[in-house]
């Protein structure tokens, strides 16, 4: 294509990992060749697309920069894989700045936490804020009975004063692992919001507990702090 060049991957399969923050975009209104699903995904600056011949849909994965401390899209921190080695029907192509975009566009206003980034965001004005957070689902088993699931991760809301030039630390929790046994999958992480320099946070969203094939997981609490603190 025009711009940019692409490789198509012999694995049929590529993944993109929680670090960044992506979006999947399926087209199916110009699907005629592979040329014009590649083109379409040059214009819009995609790292990677998936042709499937079965259902006729050009999906293309787009990553968000967060370079700036602008956060994505919530929700848009998972690992993505896209297309299947084992799926025939589908040709995945992969674009030439495919590292060089996950690595320019990853959050650069952070820093290393136990297992994972933590977020800095800068207030830019003194006043009052409404801060929310999600913690993450429990992980799933492959044994399950029928209405057993995993639990879902607590809202957490707060309003807060905040003066301008406070750096919040964010940590997004991570959905539980998901096992092929009947038991022994992870729990949920919770999310956190704290001040940079400040003992205790001032918002944490716990996570769901992970299920097991005969009991479900536990829901964490939810609970919205409505007076500014």
């Amino acid at each position: 294509t025009n711009g940019r060049e692409f490789e198509l991957l012999n694995s049929r399969s590529i993944v993109i990992d929680d670090s960044v923050s992506s979006n999947l975009l399926n087209e199916t209104s110009f699907f005629r060749s592979d040329v014009e699903c590649l083109s379409w995904c040059n214009l819009k600056l995609c790292v990677a697309v998936v042709v499937n011949d079965t259902s006729k849909v050009c999906q293309m994965a787009v990553i968000n920069d967060e370079s700036t401390g602008q956060p994505g899209p919530n929700g848009s921190h998972v690992t993505r894989q896209l297309g299947s080695p084992n799926d025939f029907a589908v040709r995945v192509w992969k674009a030439e700045d495919f590292e060089a975009q996950l690595k320019s566009k990853a959050p650069i206003n952070s820093s290393t936490g136990r297992s994972g980034l933590v977020q800095n965001y800068t207030i830019n004005s003194t006043g009052c804020y409404r801060i929310q957070a999600y913690g993450a689902a429990g992980g799933s088993t492959t044994v399950v009975n029928l209405g057993v699931r995993p639990g879902y991760g607590a809202y957490a809301a707060v309003n807060y004063n905040l003066t301008a030039g406070a750096v919040l630390k964010i940590v997004v929790g991570q959905a539980g692992e998901n096992v092929s046994f009947p038991v022994g999958a992870g729990g949920g992480g919770g999310s956190f919001v704290y001040i940079d320099g400040d003992t205790y946070p001032i918002l944490v969203a716990g996570g769901g507990g992970a299920m097991s094939g005969f009991t479900p997981g536990k829901n964490f609490i939810t609970q919205s702090i409505d007076q500014e603190i």
